[in-house]
This record gives C-alpha cells, structure tokens and sequence, in this order.
C-alpha cells in the first residue's frame, strides 16, 4: 500500500479544519443574524402593545372629565320618564330595570339612598355618550363605566348587573377604584391597574385604564376602560409572536400559549369567569410565576430577563437548547419573553 506523504495529510487535516471552523462561524453568523431579527421584532411587539395601552389610559383620562362635564351640565331635577328607567329592589340596590341599549346603572346601598346619589345617577347620563365612544374608538376595551364614591355603577356595554353584583358591596375597596384615590394616586392621573384581577362582571382576567373625577378636591369617583387579557393575547401573540410570554412586574405569567407553559414547568393557563357575586378582588395563582417554575434551570434563566439586568438567557428544555429573549413594557412595568430552540423554529 503507496504511502501518503506527511504533507498531504497535513493539508487535509487542514482543509477538514478550515471547512468545520468555516461551517461553525456560519452556523454562528446564521443563529446572531436570526436572533437580531427576533429582537427586532419583539422590540416592535413591545412597542405596539405599550402605544396601544398608553392610548387606551389617555382615552381613560378623556372619559374622566367627560363625566366631571356632565355633572357640571346637568340642570335637576329630572323630568318623570328619565325618572321612570330607575327602581329600587326589595333588597336596598337601585338600579336601571329599562333595557335601552345604554348603559346599565347599579347603586348597592352600601351608602344610604339620598338625594346626592339620586342626582348622581341622573346627571351620569350625560356621560353616555363618552362610554360608547371609549368603546367604539379602542378595538381592545371590552366595557367602559363610572363607578362613584357612593358605590354607584354606571358601565357600558349594558348587562343586568342586579343579578351578578352583591346588594351592599363597597366598591371602593375594589383595586380598580382605590388605585386611582388621593392615596394611591395622588397625582391624580390617569393610570393602569397592572395587575391581572377577575372581572366582576364576568369577563374573565383584565387589566383595567383608571381615572379618578374630581370636583374641584372632592373626588366623586373613578373611572375606567377594561382591556381582557384575551383580547391582548389574540392581538398581540401570534403569528410571528406565537413563541412569546407575557409576564407582570411580579414574573407571573399574563398570556401565553399552553406548550410554552408545559416547557416553562407551569401549568396551562385557565380562564377564569365568576358563577357566584364577587365580593372581594381575585388575581392570578403564584402558580404562574416563573420566579417559583418547577424547574430550577427556568428560575435561573429568567430571573435576570424579569429583574432587567439581561435580555437574552439560555438554558437546556426537555433535553433541548431554548433561548430566551426579552423586551420590556415599560408603562405597565411588564416583561414580554420569546422563546426559541434553534434546533427547532417553532417550540413544541
């Protein structure tokens, strides 16, 4: 058998190198410039969920002196048929019983029946046309209402709230009334209740724009635009935001799609609707929150994506290399992740 010169076994040996080296940086170039093209469009995901939001909170803060301006406007007493949409049930609620297609309107009772809260039910009318049109101009905002300091409700679209409000209930002591009040608010500012809460009304999981209405320094009320996080989920997480999370300031979970939670070690998400009144707020389980995953190595990895000191980690799921990529929401001080496993584009 010919013998094979030193040389050119060196210049093989080299050449095999020089093609694994070559198809390594390749490989390298390949995964940078697809992981430069999921920052950018994470970043533009971001970008439209947080210009959306901000504009669905400055709509909140239209609404709220549309409902100051239909106080001022209103000139009592009311004339009898206006009068005549209203009654009081057997157990101390009043409330509109005329089926319109406006707003509902609901006073618990947990504050007496006077004058004052009669008028606020008739002047509040002037704000129809503010709720619809809150409504109509955000395709996000699932319901608009104004709910006073004397636990009256006026919100749109209608529903028979008679039947899922508890009679006598505060509603001041309800998260999305006390976050806009001189305490929490003091700035007196339209803001964002940022942490998921089960709607009274039974729309499931929300996040809810705030305003509080002040007469000169008596706050009269709150008032607010509900967003479901259903509705952020079907804008905003799919197509080529499919393999995205949403996360809140605390790393609980919002939206996102059952695989990513089952290789997140979390369980899948469930909706959540009352059958019974609600009587107190309700917020998502800890059973959600990256910071406690099942897994060790997901706490690891996603902690520094959660506490803003990285935007891209990694890991190894289910014997596979996952990636993890991260843009901040700043006006609701949310995190959105992307998941990626390059030997996979999409995550099973």
């Amino acid at each position: 058998m010919p013998s094979v010169p030193v040389s050119s076994m060196r210049t093989a040996l080299i050449t095999i190198l020089t093609s694994l080296l070559l198809f390594a940086c390749t490989g390298e170039q390949q995964e940078e410039r697809t992981f430069t093209a999921e920052r950018r469009q994470l970043g533009h995901t971001a970008d439209r969920i947080e210009t959306n939001l901000d504009a669905i909170r400055r709509e909140a803060s239209q609404l709220a002196e549309a409902v100051l301006q239909a106080k001022k406007n209103w000139q009592g007493p009311p004339d009898a048929e206006t009068v005549s949409r209203y009654r009081l049930d057997e157990s101390g609620v009043f409330y509109k019983h005329v089926k319109n297609g406006n707003s509902s309107l609901w006073v618990s009772g947990h504050a007496p029946l006077n004058d004052r809260v009669k008028n606020a039910v008739f002047w509040s009318e002037g704000a129809e046309d503010a709720l619809q049109e809150a409504c109509r101009s955000h395709r996000a905002v699932v319901q608009a209402y104004f709910n006073s300091a004397d636990s009256l409700n006026r919100i749109y679209p209608p529903f028979d709230s008679l039947a899922l409000f508890p009679a006598g209930v505060d509603i001041t002591t309800f998260n999305f009334y006390y976050l806009a009040d001189r305490q929490h608010n003091p700035e007196r500012n339209a803001v964002w209740v940022p942490k998921p809460y089960v709607d009274p009304a039974g729309r499931g999981w929300m996040i809810s724009a705030i305003a509080p209405v002040y007469e000169n320094d008596t706050l009269l009320g709150v008032v607010g635009l509900d967003v479901t996080i259903r509705t952020l989920a079907e804008r905003f997480l799919t197509g080529a935001d499919l393999d995205t999370i949403l996360v809140d300031h605390n790393g609980v979970v919002i939206a996102g799609r059952e695989e990513l939670l089952s290789l997140l070690c979390l369980p899948p998400l469930q909706d959540f609707k009352y059958f019974d009144s609600v009587r107190q707020d309700t917020f998502r389980t800890e059973d959600y929150n990256l910071r406690k995953s099942r897994c060790r190595n997901i706490r690891s990895a996603t902690l520094p994506l959660l506490e803003g000191t990285s935007r891209m980690e990694s890991t190894r799921t289910k014997g596979r290399k996952t990636i993890f990529l991260s843009e901040q929401i700043e006006g609701l001080d949310w995190t959105l992740i992307r998941v990626i496993q390059p030997d996979g584009r999409e995550v099973s």
